[in-house]
């Protein structure tokens, strides 16, 4: 499955605004205002929202050490607006885009109605999987499919697997700007 986070890792190991546009952090490092790129879509063609990075945030925290540390030191943690989420904090977590961009386990933007899935549960959604965010599609049929682009001034690989029942999508970013 092809999913995106809102930080990444960059060439150099740090970590750089992917699905946000950027952050303010306020109030003496206590409050983080992210705001989304425009035009995130899912696979399913829906546009992600920033209700969903929140829903995908909360399962991510109940799921990985990291986000668990996250969350406790998390006061609240609300969408705004469709393209602002805010974390209001405890105390200082300036470790925030870290927690939010590692690279494994990932804490993947889903849409809300499949992040508020139990998170002791596999999510599913379309086609058994669910809908993704990258410049990679998932396809149905029966042959296989490749190609390479630009999204973004970023460049990246789509493949897609085809056959009967399930279809899954793979590939490598090949870096690029954020």
């Amino acid at each position: 499955m092809v999913f995106d986070t809102l930080y990444g890792t960059d060439a150099e190991l740090r970590i750089q605004p992917q699905m946000a546009a950027g952050h303010l952090v306020e109030n003496d490092g206590k409050q983080w205002t992210i705001t989304l790129r425009e035009g995130l879509r899912f696979h399913d063609g829906e546009p992600v929202l920033a209700r969903d990075a929140v829903a995908s945030i909360v399962r991510f925290g109940a799921r990985n050490s990291f986000g668990k540390t996250l969350m406790a030191a998390t006061d609240e943690l609300s969408a705004p607006s469709d393209r602002t989420m805010r974390f209001r904090l405890k105390h200082p977590f300036p470790l925030l885009p870290n927690a939010l961009g590692k690279p494994a386990p990932m804490p993947c933007i889903l849409p809300e109605r499949l992040a508020r899935t139990d998170p002791a549960k596999q999510v599913t959604g379309w086609w058994g999987w669910p809908a993704g965010v990258h410049p990679w599609q998932v396809s149905g049929g029966v042959e296989h499919e490749a190609r390479s682009g630009m999204d973004r001034g970023r460049s990246f690989v789509r493949v897609a697997l085809r056959g009967a029942g399930r279809a899954r999508a793979c590939g490598a970013d090949r870096g690029g700007a954020s």
